[in-house]
């Protein structure tokens, strides 16, 4: 292979460079998403995320517990729970 006066190779070579810095910003935006999506989490509507350890009454005491039931709704679930 020929080299000119810069050192450079003629012809070949330049389209492999060309794909490795794409396949590099490709990695680094993935990267990314990734790191934004682990970070966040999966969260439910009241902001907790969501623990699959966690009992029916537990979860209406946390769905009270941030506003999104009424006092007689969550009086009416926890009575239906507790029989």
């Amino acid at each position: 292979m020929m080299h000119d006066m810069w050192g450079h190779m003629e012809g070949g070579g330049y389209w492999l460079m060309g794909l490795l810095c794409v396949l590099a910003i490709v990695g680094l935006i993935a990267l990314i998403v990734w790191a934004i999506g682990a970070a966040g989490g999966q969260k439910t509507k009241g902001g907790a995320a969501p623990t699959s350890a966690e009992s029916p009454l537990e979860l209406l005491k946390r769905r009270y517990a941030n506003g999104e039931l009424s006092d007689e709704e969550y009086e009416e679930k926890k009575r239906r729970l507790m029989q």
